[in-house]
Parts: C-alpha cells; structure tokens; sequence
C-alpha cells in the first residue's frame, strides 16, 4: 500500500491514520510506503524504516533538464534554480529557453501547457481550469469520465476535443477516472482558477492563499499574478513565512520578492 501525502492529514486526525495503517499491515499482511513531510505521528507502531529524500541538486537538475548547450541568456539557468522537483527541472530543460528572464513556477507549467496544446491552447487551458476549479470545490484529486465529458461539451470547444486533451498527455485516465498526471498540474492549473475567479480583486486573492483548499497552489497563485498594483495589495496583506520565502527565493517570479 502507497501513501502519498501523510503530512497533508489533519494533526486531529494523524494517530487515527498511522493505526489504521497498522491494522491493513497486520490483517493483510502488507507492506507499506508512507510519503511525509513531516514526521509520523507514533511512528513506532509501524516498526518504519526511514528514508530521507532531499531536494534535487543543481546538478541533478541540470542533468534532468538535459543542459548540454550553451545558455547565452541564462535564462534556463535562473529558471533551474528555483524550481524545486525533478519535473520541473525536466519541464525547463524542454521549455525554459522560451520563457522570459525571472520567470515564475506557475509560468513554466502555463508554458509547458501551452506547447502540448498548440493552436487549442487557450481553450485547453479553460477546461483545464475549469477541471481544477471542480476537484479544488469537491475536494477530491479526479472526476469520472462522465463529468469530464460534461465539462467538455459545456466549455464550446472549437479546436479541443476531450480525446484530444487526454493524448496531451496533461490528464491522465485510470479505469473511469480522470485525474492531473501530476499534482504539481493540478496546482498550477487551481492557481489558475483563482485568479480568473478573483478578476483582479486583491481580497479574493489573499482569501484564497489563506484558504486551506490552495496550500499546495499558493506559490503558483502569486507566480499567476501579473498586475502589479495587485500583486503589491496582496503582499502588504502576507504573513505566511513559508510563502515569503518561496518569493524571495524566486519561485514567485523574479518580480515578487
């Protein structure tokens, strides 16, 4: 049994869960793999073994993104530097040479999207907003086929076509389910929902940051955020340290910090 995302357990919750993990091993004699950023709570009922996974390196992502030619701009060097998964650096290597200088995280998945998408672009980006608008509202990581052709036929697609959006490669169909390929897509794709909802409206904005439906979105929430007068509103109004970091660091975009 995989278990991705402990951390993201309610602290309430998080002594319920390791139990019932226990109780599954023991009652069908399985092994379990528990992802976390955080540790277990009473981790020695598990008898767990623990494996440190650490951010990838500049050089593993360098190696990832397949640098092997000069980067005159340097702007796939800047981009390298504040993402922080192995898909977004393979991600860069396959776009970042097209994206400007100080580029956001949310930027390199628009882009990413975009070259997938080609002439059906901003029409695929719609529906995929609209599909990340939907789960983030439900609280749930898919949808059924069924729904999805809903979405599909109420979005007026002209260049799209459902089919055509899964060979894109940026869903992914598992039985009767539709889902992100990555959850890094799907926060992406939520920032994006936040801010055509927000339409400019810095409350709605900061409303959604402190919202525990976009805790993982809210790097690429501000990285979507592209009027300054705006941007500037909803900085004067954070407090969250993590996220403060993230923008000094520059996963915000060059421009947030």
């Amino acid at each position: 049994l995989f278990l991705d995302g402990y951390n993201e357990c309610p602290e309430s919750l998080q002594l319920n869960l390791t139990r019932s993990i226990r109780a599954f091993s023991l009652r069908y004699g399985a092994s379990i793999v528990i992802c976390t950023q955080q540790d277990i709570s009473r981790c020695d009922l598990l008898e767990a073994h623990t494996v440190f996974v650490h951010r990838p390196s500049d050089e593993l992502k360098a190696s990832l993104a397949k640098v092997s030619k000069p980067d005159p701009t340097g702007n796939l060097h800047s981009l390298l530097q504040v993402t922080t998964s192995g898909l977004e650096a393979s991600l860069a290597g396959q776009v970042g040479t097209t994206l400007s200088a100080g580029s956001s995280r949310f930027g390199l998945f628009d882009s990413y999207a975009r070259i997938k998408l080609g002439i059906a672009a901003s029409e695929g980006i719609r529906l995929l907003t609209s599909i990340a608008e939907k789960l983030v509202l439900e609280t749930c990581f898919s949808l059924s086929v069924r729904e999805f052709d809903r979405l599909c036929d109420g979005a007026n697609l002209v260049h799209l076509d459902g089919p055509q959006l899964i060979r894109s490669k940026l869903l992914h169909v598992r039985g009767d389910r539709v889902s992100f390929v990555h959850e890094l897509f799907f926060a992406a794709f939520s920032a994006e929902a936040v801010i055509r909802s927000a339409n400019g409206n810095a409350q709605k904005i900061i409303a959604a940051l402190d919202s525990p439906r976009f805790f993982s979105a809210k790097v690429f929430i501000l990285g979507a955020v592209e009027n300054n007068k705006v941007l500037q509103e909803v900085l004067s109004n954070l407090n969250d340290q993590d996220l403060l970091s993230a923008c000094f660091q520059g996963e915000c975009a060059e421009h947030v910090n």
